[in-house]
Parts: C-alpha cells; structure tokens; sequence
C-alpha cells in the first residue's frame, strides 16, 4: 500500500486546503516558532478503504525537503479496522494474536509513522497535533472529505486502466 500527496491527485484541492500551523517563538509545544503546513497523503491502492491519513509535518521554508514528522490518524471505529485488517471477516478483536492486534490498534487513532523517518522534534509534533488537530471536528470532516476525493479519483484511475476491485477486501460499516 503506498501512499501519495493530496497534492498529487487533487492539486486545486491541496492548494486550497492544505493546513498551515503558525507558532510563535515561545509555545507550549517547545517547537521552533514558524510555519507548519500539514502535508495531506493518501493510500492509492485500488483495493483499500483503510479510512486513514498521513500527514506529514513540513516546515514552510524554501529548503525544507524532509518531514519533522509523520502522523498516522485513523478516524474509523477499532471494530472497522478489526474488519478491515480480516478483509471482511467477522473475527473478534480479542480472538487475534497479539502482532494482529498491535497492527489494528496501529491503524486506529493517531501515531508517529513507525515506518517513516522521525525528526528529534517529532513527539512535539505529534503532541501538538493531538491537542489542536485531532479534537477539531471541522478538520477532522474535511480529512475526510478529501479521503473521500482521493478515493474516488484513484477508483475512476483503475477504472481507466481495468482493474479489478474485489469488494471482499471491503469491510461493510
């Protein structure tokens, strides 16, 4: 599963709607003072609905090539991603190994990318992100609308091409 830039896929949309964090010098956070943008990725395989986001953590300057952090946010139920992670299948979250369940807790809620590379500032972000990104319901709702964007140009992208989705690997909500 691979996943590309907002900006890749609806790029009037990321330029519209990308977040931008500003500190001052001194924060509660304990992070530089300046500009944040909140970098929007998506997963573009054909037979996913994992219901997630990465958003990486960018400094706003003219030389900032790599992220402070990455966060994964998952916004669905633990009981969705149980599904999920089983394609479709109704096993009980306590029936699991425990490395199932570690994933599936993984895939819910919000979490530093434990596959992307991690800045020294990173659990700042992370902690910044959880107290004013993660409780706003006006962002969270848009997340998810452009999940639903990006989905749906990525699904009418394979459609182009004849790729098969299977809708097993669905979960039913």
């Amino acid at each position: 599963m691979a996943y590309v830039r907002l900006y890749d896929l609806l790029p009037e949309v990321a330029m519209a709607e990308t977040s931008l964090i500003v500190l001052d010098p001194v924060n509660a956070y304990n992070i530089p003072g300046g500009e944040y943008g909140l970098v929007e990725m998506y997963c573009d395989d054909a037979d996913c609905d994992c219901q997630r986001v990465f958003l990486a953590v960018m400094q706003n300057e003219p030389d900032a090539r790599e992220p402070l952090a990455v966060v994964t946010f998952g916004w669905e139920s633990l009981d969705y991603y149980t599904k999920w992670f089983n394609m479709g299948r109704r096993t009980p979250y306590s029936k699991l190994d425990p490395m199932s369940r570690q994933a599936i807790q993984f895939m819910h809620g919000a979490h530093l990318s434990n596959t992307n590379k991690q800045s020294k500032i990173a659990p700042a972000i992370f902690e910044m992100l959880n107290m004013r990104v993660f409780n706003d319901e006006f962002y969270l709702n848009r997340l998810k609308q452009h999940y639903k964007m990006f989905r749906a140009k990525v699904n009418e992208s394979h459609k182009s091409q004849n790729v098969i989705l299977f809708p097993n690997r669905r979960p039913k909500k």
